[in-house]
């Protein structure tokens, strides 16, 4: 199924990430993404890329460092990833990132100081990338691919969502076709990824074309509500969040400086602003789980006081959520808060997909960590210290966690004192 739909899954990637004449292209993927990846390079080519690189994230390779390498090195950051971004970003490349690992419980064993350190130093090294990307300074775009043990991950080891809230041996299998990842498990997910992808459409870019123009109209409409602040209301949930009066709402298609129309995740179902870092308060319950420096948290719950998180739980990986909340001073503290209607496709899925970019547009959540600049009035021309004096968070690291569900409302504080509900029940009423 995977194999004879893939050849439209490229089309569309390479539509939405913005590739014409003359453009160049970077696609990050691990070994078993390679099919897609080769029909995305294609793709890219038929429509007049001058050129198509990729890098590959390998999985063994990083967990042989984590596991092997001498303590003194953990910190070392080679020149040439730095330099490799900083060609994307003064050349302005488009970047497709296919985040979804080949087995979502590979890390699960790893050793979580160890790798905390290694992260802190690439994230780090990345943070100019990250902001030039944050700040839409070229076209980028993440999506997913479906492969046998997430399959199985998704499908057969858990079950519907609730209302609460790489291979270690010879290497992937082949199928009779030399796809990597392939077997049932794998097209049983792909059957419930192509409808949330609208690749069951007839023509999938008018649907997501005509998508992006609704969620962009919502987020238009949110800000002429000048929001001062959301509450949300549920089970375990009673959080209050400050909105900056610079704030933007954003949803839908994104656009470079020179005008360069992109649609950054694919699916997206979320609109979202940078709340003030400084007024988050009160407590809020984890909906789905995590994937948290490589491993996955579940049953996590934040309190609040002055936009910092001073009480925090978990039923899983508790330990390792602490060291993310000290990754940097702007890690306990929220840098964005997304709205998403239950009504979404991935939603109605009625699965956890262990996926932060399916899980994240299936419901609302709030992000510890950094904001992203365009989500305030001039926010790419502002310096760090100038982001923060308005409210917006400064962080190296950015981490989504779903706080929506069909039992969450979400009622807005206007800042001429009026009140308006925005979702009851998980679903837009606005």
């Amino acid at each position: 199924m995977y194999a004879q739909d893939i050849r439209d899954y490229a089309e569309l990637i390479v539509s939405m990430v913005g590739i014409d004449t003359g453009r160049r292209l970077e696609v990050r993927g691990e070994p078993v993404h390679w099919d897609l990846i080769t029909e995305v390079a294609a793709a890219a080519y038929r429509r007049g890329a001058q050129y198509v690189r990729v890098q590959s994230e390998h999985p063994g390779l990083y967990k042989a460092r984590v596991e092997n390498s001498a303590e003194e090195y953990l910190d070392y950051v080679p020149k040439q990833l730095t330099l490799n971004n900083d060609v994307i970003i003064e050349e302005g490349w488009s970047l497709v990132a296919i985040k979804s690992p080949e087995d979502p419980d590979f890390f699960a064993d790893i050793d979580t100081e160890r790798n905390a350190r290694m992260s802190q130093a690439v994230e780090q090294a990345v943070m100019p990338l990250r902001r030039a990307l944050q700040a839409d300074r070229f076209p980028w775009l993440v999506v997913a691919a479906p492969t046998e043990k997430w399959g199985k991950k998704v499908l057969d080891s858990a079950g519907p969502v609730a209302d609460s809230g790489a291979t270690t041996g010879a290497g992937p299998a082949a199928d009779s076709e030399g796809s990597t990842g392939a077997g049932p498990a794998r097209d049983r997910l792909w059957a419930a990824m192509k409808p949330i992808l609208r690749l069951d459409h007839d023509d999938p870019v008018g649907a997501w074309t005509e998508h992006s123009r609704r969620l962009k109209e919502r987020a238009a409409r949110l800000d002429e509500l000048a929001v001062a602040s959301l509450h949300f209301e549920g089970p375990g949930t009673d959080l209050w969040v400050g909105i900056p009066e610079t704030a933007l709402w954003v949803g839908g298609p994104a656009h470079t400086p020179g005008g360069v129309e992109f649609l950054p995740n694919l699916p997206t179902e979320e609109i979202f602003t940078a709340p003030d870092y400084r007024l988050t308060s009160g407590y809020v319950t984890v909906t789905r789980p995590v994937t948290v420096m490589d491993k996955i948290v579940e049953g996590a719950w934040f309190e609040f006081c002055d936009g910092k998180v001073v009480e925090f739980d978990a039923t899983k990986n508790r330990d390792l959520l602490g060291e993310y909340l000290e990754m940097d001073e702007g890690a306990a503290y929220a840098g964005e808060i997304a709205l998403v209607d239950a009504a979404s496709p991935i939603f109605q899925a009625g699965h956890v997909f262990y996926n932060i970019l399916f899980d994240e547009n299936a419901a609302c959540h709030i992000a510890l960590g950094g904001s992203y600049p365009g989500c305030l009035e001039g926010g790419d021309q502002l310096s760090d210290e100038e982001v923060a004096a308005v409210g917006g968070n400064v962080s190296f690291v950015h981490t989504d966690f779903m706080i929506g569900s069909e039992s969450i409302h979400v009622t807005a504080r206007t800042r001429d004192g009026g009140e308006q509900a925005i979702l009851r029940a998980g679903r837009f009423v606005m």
